[in-house]
């Protein structure tokens, strides 16, 4: 059983040949009232590494490696054959090496653990600790609820695993670091968390209506660090129409910004505005409601609500982007804001679009 912990701890993560970029946050990501500038990401070269390479040669004589993960997200962690999609085949070739170099079947054990079902799958994971019946190996726990698994004792100190080393590339190096609290870990991510990327916000622009309103190339405007919020609300203001002549802004009119209320909160993240920050202790003081807290909020609650330019859909959880999809693939809007999984849904859209942060 120490053999397969190890296992737990390094197989899955370090058995991915992938490209690691890096990046880091620059003190210019200030914000002043509405002009602020979120500068462009410093990146390092790409890093090729062959993981299973540096890994210890073990034989675990046909063992299952069981991932308890939500139904739904089992293709992070297994898939059956290679489909021709480039992820599912990479997550298949991946598992297939790992299976064959240490003779151990690495199989998803899905439950139901979206947000209303939460209980459902923080009592799995209870009951099996527990009751210490090693059911499960590795657990990809949705953080959103699952993080007090971790403070409860539920979850083994990563730094305390061996054969993990958390500062290597292929680990999330700013998640490491913000949830090292008393020299404990118990969450990681990386390169293995299709989740963690596709849970990622950006702009959505539609290409076409671009060059309709001679909105100039988005990208050099990323790159020369003008992505700001008054930039977005300049172009967005030229993109907007009352379609029907109804009267009456609705879904079914034209603007220069579809948002949804999940999307908002990243602008916290992206005008480096922290929730909390490590003080001389190590431990966290909450640092919400600064001055610079209430200057973004005016500055964006002003944009999204001061005008017709913006489409804000405000749905019930699970639902974020029940309008603001179909909106923006339609043509009815410039940008939409949303997690890069969206694009799964933009496959189908006649228009060309980009992606900016």
């Amino acid at each position: 059983m120490k053999n397969l912990i190890r296992l737990v701890s390094s197989l899955l993560a370090a058995a991915i040949i992938a490209s690691v970029v890096s990046s880091c946050a620059s003190d210019a990501n200030k914000i002043s009232g509405s002009t602020d500038t979120v500068s462009p990401a410093d990146t390092t070269d790409e890093i090729t590494i062959s993981y299973l390479d540096t890994l210890m040669p073990t034989d675990f004589g046909g063992a299952d490696f069981n991932v308890l993960c939500r139904v739904g997200k089992e293709y992070e962690i297994w898939i059956e054959n290679e489909t021709g999609e480039v992820v599912e085949d990479a997550v298949y070739k991946r598992n297939s090496l790992v299976d064959e170099k240490y003779n151990v079947n690495v199989k998803a054990v899905a439950v139901p653990g979206g947000w209303d079902e939460q209980a459902t799958f923080m009592n799995t994971v209870k009951k099996s600790v527990q009751a210490d019946d090693r059911a499960y190996d590795l657990v990809a726990v949705y953080l959103a609820y699952g993080a007090t698994l971790g403070i409860d004792g539920f979850f083994r100190n990563l730094y305390d695993l061996e054969g993990l080393d958390p500062s290597s590339p292929w680990w999330a190096k700013g998640f490491v670091d913000n949830n090292t609290v008393n020299n404990c870990l118990f969450f990681i991510a990386g390169d293995l968390s299709l989740t963690m990327w596709e849970s990622m916000y950006g702009f959505f622009f539609n290409k076409v209506l671009a060059g309709d309103y001679n909105i100039d190339n988005l990208y050099s405007v990323v790159n020369e660090g003008a992505w700001t919020i008054a930039k977005l609300d300049e172009f967005a203001k030229r993109v907007s129409g009352d379609v029907n002549g109804d009267g009456k802004y609705t879904d079914a009119d034209l603007y220069g910004y579809a948002a949804n209320n999940h999307s908002i909160r990243a602008y916290i993240t992206s005008c480096d505005v922290p929730i909390a920050t490590r003080n001389s202790t190590g431990y966290y003081d909450l640092v919400y409601g600064t001055d610079k807290v209430m200057t973004l909020y005016d500055t964006v609650y002003s944009m999204l609500y001061d005008g017709n330019h913006i489409f804000v859909n405000n749905p019930t959880c699970g639902d974020e982007y029940r309008d603001v999809v179909p909106m923006f693939m339609d043509n009815r809007a410039l940008f939409m804001s949303g997690s890069l999984d969206t694009t799964k849904k933009l496959r189908e859209m006649e228009a060309d679009f980009g992606i900016i942060p």
